[in-house]
């Protein structure tokens, strides 16, 4: 029985009407040898100057017992932080606003406000003072409670 099967697959297989093609068979071309990527880290740019730090006080209000002013801080570019650390006279208290703060580094120049209410008992005779401190420098500003010039 076994004879018999391969037989007939044998013939079945040889009698196909079908004729084959030729298959061109080709080889894969050569590899070609790739550069590996330039991998090295991309050049630093250089860091702008420190640019210089300006401070002053716009004032806004002023009364015996209340003053609003705003501090104006004119910094970068910045590499590093900047510290702002407000002055009081004495009898002068911080009703709003920060009296000491950083400005975070910036790549451009940049202006802060910090506005501020200050409580008094009575007109201050000594300046209200604000000091910045950062890389490009130092600043200061003073205002008078509305007294012309600084004190001598």
């Amino acid at each position: 029985m076994r004879w018999r099967s391969l037989g007939v697959v044998w013939l079945s297989a040889c009698t196909c009407s079908e004729k084959s093609t030729p298959v061109e068979v080709t080889r894969p071309a050569a590899a070609t040898q790739l550069e590996a990527p330039n991998l090295s880290p991309l050049p630093t740019p250089a860091l702008p100057p420190e640019g210089p730090i300006t401070a002053s006080f716009l004032p806004l209000s002023l009364a015996p017992t209340s003053t609003r002013v705003t501090a104006s801080i004119e910094y970068g570019p910045s590499t590093a932080p900047v510290s702002v650390q407000l002055e009081l006279p004495p009898g002068v208290r911080v009703s709003r606003g920060r009296a000491f703060f950083t400005l975070d580094p910036t790549p451009l120049r940049a202006t802060h406000l910090e506005p501020y209410t200050l409580a008094t008992d009575a007109l201050p005779v000594k300046d209200l003072g604000l000091a910045v401190k950062g890389p490009g420098g130092t600043a200061r500003a003073v205002y008078g409670f509305g007294r012309h010039g600084p004190l001598p």
